[in-house]
């Protein structure tokens, strides 16, 4: 896995509703060294970017300061989606930093707080059909997929790490 800087971002214009209001979406078409592709994405800044084995790791965020969201996109070297998750919660700030790449299928980084989030591209597809519960579902909140890639099997594995408010360490994947 290496970062690499061929991708860019052109947000999708707001449109007028029904009663002439402005409904903004947090959508960007993919802009791949410079041209144009016919790949909507949810978000609108890029925050990181990776050519890996399968193809492409894009990193999108949202651009809200107290609702930050995570978009992230695996793409196949033609273009097309293999996996995404989404990191977030509403009412919940979050800022990404601290990139680095592990090795060759997996990356770190901080997103909410000083949580710790590894997010690792698996060797072989894999299905996780098991729901969190307890103080887990938490987890289950900040972290998803699109319904349409949680009933496949996934390359990307998120797992996030923490510690509560009385120090204890927790960790879940998904």
């Amino acid at each position: 896995m290496r970062e690499i800087s061929s991708f860019s971002l052109q947000n999708i214009e707001p449109k007028n509703s029904p009663l002439g209001q402005k409904i903004y979406a947090h959508q960007s078409r993919i802009i791949f060294k410079g041209i144009p592709t016919e790949l909507i994405v949810e978000g609108v800044c890029f925050e990181a970017e990776y050519e890996c084995r399968l193809g492409y790791l894009l990193l999108i965020g949202d651009n809200c300061p107290y609702e930050e969201g995570l978009n992230i996109y695996l793409l196949s070297h033609q273009l097309k989606i293999i996996d995404v998750l989404r990191l977030g919660c509403i009412y919940t700030p979050a800022i990404f930093r601290s990139a680095k790449i592990i090795n060759n299928n997996s990356i770190e980084f901080e997103f909410f707080g000083e949580d710790l989030w590894q997010l690792t591209l698996l060797d072989k597809p894999k299905r996780n059909w098991s729901l969190p519960v307890g103080e887990m579902a938490m987890f289950y909140s900040l972290a998803c997929r699109p319904f349409k890639y949680s009933i496949r099997a996934n390359y990307l594995q998120l797992t996030g790490k923490w510690k509560d408010n009385k120090g204890k360490e927790h960790s879940y994947s998904i």
